[in-house]
């Protein structure tokens, strides 16, 4: 069941309002009607169910029912950094980290990433709550603003992709492992990292890693990283 964002604290009893393009999606695509129920979240990321008392195109009267929880997000917390790339690629990367349970997301600075802007970033943002909402996700993703390798996490697991490992796959660094309390994962934009670069963030505790013959575009390469994170931890 999706979820909706509400503006407020209300409680149990109270009322709220949905209003512009959630109101219209509502009505206009999903054609709820008054009695019907959906769950939403709150400015304290508390979740209920709620029952929708009056509808119209552009405004969605609820009466606040009870509490509920989300689907729980097992751990370890992952987070995924993309070398910043054009902007379709971006959207896509943030959009499946937020239904593949990523914990953070950081756009990445890097030699061969492309231009961020901050009208770029507020985009992701609105990616990422809406792939909340679609996914049923009541706990918002982490969007860092643009920073570069040095200023990622520093604990965990660290795993940085690169098409010309040769010694070190997934699999191996992965298996060398228990299981830690956070992933940081790393992918390049086009082109990829470069040799220094890597060289760089091996210094800093990243495990560099194969991932097949082929070279993977950079939000396939994103998406199919944390899937066999999710399946080799069991996160999913």
């Amino acid at each position: 069941m999706r979820i909706w964002p509400i503006s407020g604290t209300p409680g149990e009893g109270e009322s709220a309002v949905i209003s512009g393009p959630d109101a219209r999606h509502i009505t206009s695509v999903l054609r709820l009607e008054e009695g019907d129920k959906i769950r939403v979240f709150t400015g304290e990321s508390k979740i209920f169910f709620a029952k929708i008392s009056d509808i119209s195109k552009n405004r969605v009267t609820l009466n606040i029912l009870q509490e509920t929880t989300a689907p729980h997000i097992k751990e370890p917390k992952v987070y995924l950094a993309v070398g910043v790339s054009k902007s379709k690629v971006m959207e896509i990367a943030v959009q499946k980290a937020v239904e593949l349970g990523c914990h953070g997301f950081f756009p990445l600075i890097t030699e061969r990433s492309e231009v961020v802007s901050p009208s770029k970033i507020e985009r992701l943002k609105r990616v990422a709550r809406e792939a909340c909402k679609q996914c049923g996700r009541g706990e918002p993703i982490e969007l860092s603003d643009p920073v570069t390798p040095e200023e990622l996490p520093k604990e965990g697991l660290k795993i940085v992709l690169w098409e010309d490992e040769r010694e070190s796959t997934l699999k191996k660094a992965l298996e060398q492992v228990g299981k830690p309390s956070q992933i940081v994962l790393a992918v390049g934009p086009a082109g990829g990292f470069t040799a220094e670069e890597i060289r760089e963030m091996r210094e800093r505790g990243f495990v560099s890693a194969g991932f097949g013959p082929l070279v993977l575009r950079t939000e396939t390469a994103a998406i199919s990283l944390v899937a066999v994170v999710n399946n080799h931890f069991g996160r999913m």
